[in-house]
């Protein structure tokens, strides 16, 4: 379906079953099907979309972040809304509802060295959305003890064309 682009959208009410599917590969079509159409769905599809990012499967979790980084901030919020597990739901809403200071790199790199790996997901997700103004906390990022975290921002960073990935150094 994620193949389908906004073509998909007529086909929204079978995402929800794709996001919960027993195999990754289709909770990953899942994830880049709602990335693609988050406007055409409803909450409950969003915020099973985002609770992802505890996904056990690495690549899945990375589709997730990549979700919280692109998705607009109403699509978000409506996710958030409908999600129980209430420190999911704290971290969705400072991806869309803070402000100036929390969006500052030295905010996110703070989140970026949090022991929580759930923490640090979000954080990454951050900051690719700034990466269009900045992308200093996405480097920062690429320089993360985290490997999976590094590895996100590498991939990113990569796609955005930022040579100065290759001189980081953990």
């Amino acid at each position: 379906m994620s193949e389908l682009g906004d073509k998909a959208a007529d086909l929204r009410d079978e995402f929800a079953g794709l996001l919960v599917n027993t195999q990754p590969a289709v909770r990953i079509f899942g994830l880049d099907s709602v990335i693609v159409n988050a406007a055409a769905c409803d909450g409950d599809t969003i915020a099973t979309a985002i609770a992802l990012v505890d996904d056990p499967d690495d690549v899945v979790r990375r589709h997730a972040i990549r979700l919280l980084a692109v998705a607009r901030d109403e699509d978000l919020r409506r996710g958030a809304k409908q999600l129980l597990d209430t420190n999911i739901r704290a971290l969705a809403q400072w991806i869309t509802d803070s402000g100036p200071d929390e969006r500052s790199a030295e905010a996110i790199e703070d989140r970026l060295k949090s022991s929580d790996p759930r923490v640090r997901r979000f954080a990454a997700a951050m900051a690719l959305r700034l990466a269009p103004s900045t992308v200093l906390p996405l480097r920062r990022a690429a320089a993360s003890q985290d490997e999976e975290i590094k590895g996100f921002a590498e991939f990113e960073l990569g796609l955005l064309g930022d040579k100065e990935v290759i001189r980081l150094q953990p």
